[in-house]
């Protein structure tokens, strides 16, 4: 049997129409249909929804603006507060968490949750109070907390007790300070240590920092030399 030149040309590949065609069904001639969308973990929420159910929970109206809610709880209510957020208000997005030193008033903490279907976000706050530093960790709840509560531990030197690796993140283990703090200064803590080893400003640093000696490295402090700056910037500098 002879055949032709045409029967032995390669096979072309299946153009997409063709393969569209095939996911029809061969006895109804019907296209094959998609998968349904993913339901949503919660029916939607409109803000007025939102502060009576934050009411209702609370016992007292949350604040803010209309798409931006504010509630304060009591640490102890830090992390359930997240979790009704998440499931009851369909906040399943953890925007931010950071904290703010008050000084003599303590530190406090906050959270930033939002509903992207509904555009509902909520800041939830708590305060720690003076002295205090241990917080309830998030990371069960938002797992985007993790690395969240490891900047704010090492920044503001809070505790976020349920952590499951909680360490630095910016400044190297054993450094023992937190510079977010109030009573960081800005010129770096103080030393006896006589003149330091070079004068100039350090490279790539945009400034005239110098460094201080110690036998560890995680002692050593960056300080601005004495003089260094204009007289005015100096005074604001030391201003509360």
């Amino acid at each position: 049997m002879s055949t032709s030149r045409a029967a032995r040309r390669p096979r072309s590949r299946c153009s997409t129409a063709c393969c569209s065609f095939r996911t029809r069904s061969s006895t109804s001639g019907k296209r094959a249909s998609a998968p349904p969308p993913p339901r949503r973990p919660t029916d939607p929420v409109t803000h007025a929804q939102a502060r009576m159910l934050i009411q209702d929970r609370l016992g007292a109206p949350a604040g803010g603006e209309e798409r931006a809610l504010v509630v304060t709880v009591p640490a102890a209510q830090w992390r359930e507060l997240a979790g009704f957020a998440k499931e009851t208000l369909g906040c399943r997005y953890l925007s931010f968490l950071s904290a703010v030193d008050w000084k003599e008033e303590g530190l406090e903490v906050m959270a930033r949750v939002e509903n992207l279907d509904d555009n509902v976000s909520l800041t939830v706050k708590t305060r720690l109070g003076p002295g205090e530093s241990h917080c309830q960790s998030l990371v069960a709840v938002y797992r985007g907390a993790d690395w969240m509560e490891r900047e704010c531990y090492d920044m503001f030197g809070i505790r976020f007790t349920g952590h499951p690796d909680l360490r630095r993140i910016l400044m190297w283990d054993g450094y023992p300070f937190h510079p977010m703090r109030k009573d960081f200064p800005l010129e770096g803590k103080p030393s006896n240590v006589p003149e330091v080893a070079f004068t100039e400003a350090a490279p790539l640093q945009g400034g005239p920092f110098v460094t201080v000696p110690a036998e560890h490295a995680a002692e050593r402090e960056p300080r601005i030399r004495e003089n260094a700056l204009p007289a005015d910037v100096r005074d604001n500098a030391k201003k509360p």
